[in-house]
């Protein structure tokens, strides 16, 4: 017995163990839902991992390839084209080429400065809220704006009160 514990140390120190994920290794050291490799970490090629599944790819066909290739060309130079136009006829209508891209592109520009304006004005509502928050953190500020509250609340059933019940003034009141 001593001589197979010795072994096993000897085993440990030379090989790495792995441990399965669960749910990803079978008994009998297979792997389940289509994975392979070591500790069924990975999936075979052509396939992908998809929410812990090991998916096969679809194949494309050369021609399905090419018509998106082409597309993206064609997109691809009538951007160039566009551009190229923009700058050509710039002179020919008496204005400098970075004047007529303003022309061209002035109303995204103020989109974007709107923006970059609306984005300052949330900082700031950030950095009130934020104060806010850091006042009613404090529970003594929390008890006093309770307080406060149902003062105001109590004035305005009192208020009530006397429209709903229609309360006749002492002579004194109704002068003032």
């Amino acid at each position: 017995m001593q001589i197979f514990r010795a072994d096993l140390a000897t085993m440990a120190k030379k090989y790495k163990t792995y441990q399965c994920e669960p749910g990803f290794c079978l008994r009998n050291n297979t792997c389940a839902n289509g994975r392979s490799g070591v500790a069924c970490g990975s999936c075979p090629d052509g396939s992908v991992l998809q929410v812990g599944i090991c998916m096969q790819c679809p194949d494309y066909s050369p021609d399905s390839l090419l018509l998106w290739r082409v597309i993206f060309s064609v997109v691809g130079a009538l951007v160039v084209a566009i551009v190229w136009f923009l700058l050509a006829w710039a002179p020919v209508f008496g204005k400098t080429a970075e004047e007529y891209f303003m022309k061209w592109f002035a109303y995204p520009m103020r989109i974007f400065n709107r923006l970059s304006k609306l984005r300052a004005q949330s900082k700031k509502a950030i950095k009130k809220a934020k104060s806010f928050q850091k006042f009613f953190s404090n529970p003594k500020n929390v008890k006093l704006f309770q307080q406060y509250l149902k003062v105001f609340i109590a004035y305005c059933q009192v208020l009530g009160s006397f429209v709903t019940f229609k309360v006749v003034y002492a002579c004194a009141f109704r002068t003032v």
